[in-house]
Formats: C-alpha cells, sequence, structure tokens
C-alpha cells in the first residue's frame, strides 16, 4: 500500500489544471481540438515553447481518437521542451474501458490522469490494480464539489 501511496500524486486542483497550489504541479492541457489544430499547422513545436515559457511543467493531454502517430509527436515534442507529458484520460467510465485499456491510452505519455469520475465509476480495487500496474506517474484532479469521491488513501483535506 505504500508503494501505492508513494506512486500517487494527488492534485487537488480545482475546476482547472492550470491551477497550481503550492506543493502541487502546475500543467496546463490541451484539448483533442487543440491537439489537432496543432498538428495539423505543424505548430506543436511553437505551442509546446509557449507553454513551457509560462512556466508550467505538465501538458496534460486529451488523445480520444488522436492518431497513435500524432500520440507519438506531441509526447515527444512536450519532452523536448522540457515538459512532462501526461494522458488526460477522459470519461473512462461512459467508454467502458477496462483498467488494461486506461493503461493502453497512456502509453506513450510519462503518466496519465484520472478524475472524480473515474473514482465514482471504478472500485477502490480497480484503483489498487491500476496502481500497481501502470509504472508512471498517476494523477489524480478533483473539483472541490466533488471531494466526497476521493479515495481516502490520499485525499488532501
Amino acid at each position: 500500500m505504500l508503494k501505492i501511496l508513494q506512486k500517487l500524486l494527488i492534485g487537488a486542483l480545482t475546476f482547472f489544471p492550470t491551477i497550481a497550489l503550492a506543493g502541487v504541479p502546475n500543467g496546463t492541457w490541451l484539448s483533442q481540438p487543440q491537439i489537432r489544430f496543432y498538428a495539423n499547422r505543424n505548430a506543436l513545436d511553437q505551442v509546446m515553447r509557449d507553454i513551457q515559457s509560462q512556466g508550467f511543467r505538465l501538458v496534460f493531454l486529451d488523445f480520444r481518437g488522436v492518431s497513435d502517430q500524432v500520440q507519438q509527436q506531441i509526447s515527444q515534442e512536450a519532452r523536448n521542451h522540457n515538459l512532462i507529458p501526461i494522458t488526460w484520460v477522459q470519461s473512462p467510465q461512459l467508454r467502458a474501458l477496462t483498467i488494461g485499456q486506461i493503461i493502453e491510452e497512456a502509453r506513450h505519455t510519462d503518466g496519465l490522469q484520472v478524475d472524480d469520475h473515474f473514482f465514482a465509476n471504478y472500485s477502490a480495487r480497480d484503483f489498487e490494480y491500476l496502481a500497481h500496474q501502470y509504472k508512471k506517474f498517476i494523477f489524480a484532479v478533483f473539483n472541490h464539489f466533488k471531494k466526497p469521491r476521493c479515495p481516502a488513501m490520499g485525499a488532501i483535506r
């Protein structure tokens, strides 16, 4: 259990992952349409430069429906600018994703993020399995009004 707790980085970010709280890594995110827009215009280098110049360290990426090639390209571009690419796993419950499929979605990045929807729709055992199977960082984001859904093992009070 301690290894799970050490691996799990809970970020209690209120509303948006761009809001950095004391002791919480700061980052911003790119939505699926933004990723496609920048990739189609060969502007990934510039957008990552802009993100890095704003002092962000993490870039959360919504890869739903984004080609494997673009996922690899944007993840590498983030790393080229000393950013840490994190897959933001959107709506896993609506897509009926298994834990294995969630892990697969994050194959090109250096971590994955789940949100309060995960904890409302998957069991503590599912999360424990995810934490054991996934060998990279796991971030969790909770809206303040959904805080009761947080797992007790890492919730910020």
